[in-house]
């Protein structure tokens, strides 16, 4: 009995430690940070120690548990980010709700009708529908609709790490240079990595940002919902 508290107690602050760790190293390196997101270092690292010393995966999963319960209020939390923020994009509402809606209904439709064409299974499809939300919309939406919270989870970080790395190139190729048009795209793209990304552009691309993201979690959610009904069983 002890043994197995203390397995527990190992394995929730070694994987708080890792993850403050990484997000100190990132916060120090010059550039190119996203390729050092914390979120990604810590699931790589914590699956090599689970394979390394042959832990089943359900005994990690007991043993965060209280780290997984903080995605519902973390959910919540994403309400105040919007009521902050929204202010800034007031007078363009219409515009960022339609990018936005077009965006979400891009990102689920493509998303499950291209892993259907490939013959992927129904588990599969439903993880990858609400890829575009961040994910502590994503995982309990991707559980909800049949499929694997995990691997939705992990689907959504490195859509975010893939887009805080390529975004800001790309967007200033295509002659992106309103702030806020930036802050929405990666918002909207990268989720949380986007706009830890778009925090570094200054105060405007940050709030466009964090609005983005919650907005578009939400349309994912339901867009996500008629994506997976759309693709059959």
């Amino acid at each position: 009995m002890i043994g197995e508290v203390g397995l527990a107690v190992a394995l929730f602050t070694g994987t708080l430690a890792l993850y403050e760790g990484f997000r100190a190293l990132q916060a120090r390196a010059p550039a190119q940070r996203a390729w050092l997101n914390p979120l990604v270092l810590t699931i790589v690292c914590v699956g090599l120690a689970l394979r390394a010393l042959h832990l089943p995966l359900a005994t990690y999963r007991e043993a965060t548990r209280p780290l997984s319960w903080l995605v519902g209020p973390s959910v919540v939390a994403l309400a105040y980010v919007l009521d902050a923020r929204l202010d800034e994009l007031r007078d363009r509402a219409r515009a960022v709700l339609v990018s936005l809606t077009l965006g979400a209904v891009s990102g689920a439709f493509t998303a499950v009708l291209v892993a259907r064409a490939l013959g992927a299974s129904r588990v599969v499809v439903a993880s990858l529908a609400p890829k575009s939300a961040t994910t502590a919309i994503a995982a309990p939406v991707a559980a909800r609709l049949g499929g694997d919270a995990s691997l939705a989870a992990v689907v959504v970080v490195l859509v975010g790490v893939v887009g805080a790395l390529i975004g800001p190139a790309l967007l200033r190729a295509l002659g992106v240079r309103d702030r806020h048009a930036f802050g929405l795209a990666m918002g909207a793209a990268a989720h949380i990595v986007g706009t830890a990304r778009a925090r570094e552009e200054g105060a405007a691309e940050e709030g466009a940002s964090a609005a983005a993201m919650v907005i578009h979690g939400v349309l994912t959610a339901v867009l996500a919902w008629v994506a997976v009904r759309v693709a059959g069983p």
